[in-house]
């Protein structure tokens, strides 16, 4: 990965200095190379993250959120006090069996 990444180093340098055809194609080339060298490497380094953690439901989920990119929201809303939102939550629920009971 190194050697890829030294070579888009060499050959853009090359490009910029000399204006040849022939180490745009090269650059290109090597870009592409270092491309496919990145993605191998994600793979296999999450194929062995998901083996390790292949019991643990959590630690899969975290790992997946991960390679999607998305942001694991928190489970409760923000509140400053624990108290207000327990407060809140019996509100909710009371309000919510209200209307199960009323039909």
């Amino acid at each position: 990965m190194l050697a890829a990444k030294k070579n888009i180093r060499t050959f853009g340098r090359k490009k910029k200095q000399t204006g040849l055809t022939v180490y745009a194609l090269n650059f290109d080339t090597a870009a592409t190379d270092f491309k496919k060298a990145k993605v191998w490497a994600k793979c296999k380094f999450y194929t062995t993250e998901i083996k390790e953690e292949f019991g643990d439901q959590g630690a899969l989920f975290r790992i997946s959120n991960h390679v999607l990119n998305k942001d694991t929201d928190p489970p409760l809303p923000a509140h400053e006090f624990p108290e207000a939102l327990a407060e809140d939550f019996i509100c909710f629920s009371m309000t919510k069996l209200l209307k199960f009971k009323q039909g």
